[in-house]
């Protein structure tokens, strides 16, 4: 089985390329923000553990996870908020491996040829350990800016501070086997979508 990763900074159209690729690969997508909203959408060990590292505050009513209370701990330039946010990766990275460790036995048992890791801090969390082949998608600030602004709702100076506190282009171009630019063109993307596919096939079956 032949795990693809896929990654890159917020608003880059991470979603957009692994659902291209999905449908071309026939391949399942393990998306680690959606396991960790199943992690943190109801009171949970991880919740807990959150809870435990930075307080009540955090969570919601119910005992879910209260992300804009999280998110104006974690997200700035300060020490502290670069503090928090390393703490925050080593708690729920953990509880994201575990379920990304189950899904994965579990394809593997199916015998699907080709699996995809949808994984923002891919290298970060050391998730790359378990990818065959590791992609970037980078797109260009103004269309991140869009994209956070009108998927999340955001403020232009939230997401100014998310896209600024997550790593330059550079960083992926120099950690991935390859590069996918994704600035609004739907048919770009998919010609790239489709090149990519036959490289990856070409280098891993038969």
């Amino acid at each position: 089985m032949v795990v693809v990763g896929i990654t890159g900074g917020s608003g880059s159209g991470k979603s957009c390329l692994s659902t291209m690729l999905s449908g071309l690969l026939s391949a399942p997508v393990i998306d680690a923000d959606r396991v960790y909203h199943a992690l943190t959408d109801a009171p949970s060990p991880c919740t807990a553990a959150l809870a435990q590292a930075f307080g009540e505050g955090i969570l919601c009513a119910d005992g879910a996870l209260n992300r804009k209370a999280l998110a104006g701990l974690v997200f700035g330039d300060s020490a502290e908020a670069q503090r928090c946010r390393q703490r925050l990766n080593e708690i729920t990275h953990a509880f994201v491996r575990h379920a990304f460790d189950e899904q994965l036995g579990l394809y593997r048992g199916e015998g699907k040829p080709f699996v995809l890791l949808d994984v923002p801090l891919l290298f970060e969390s050391g998730f790359d350990a378990l990818c065959h082949y590791t992609v970037a998608v980078l797109a260009s600030y103004e269309q991140r800016m869009l994209r956070i602004v009108g998927r999340d709702g955001l403020a232009a100076d939230a997401a100014k501070r998310r896209i600024d506190a997550q790593p330059q282009d550079a960083y992926y171009l120099e950690r991935c086997d390859h590069a996918i630019y994704n600035n609004g063109d739907t048919q770009a993307l998919q010609e790239q979508a489709f090149l990519l596919v036959e490289k990856i096939k070409h280098q891993y079956l038969p």
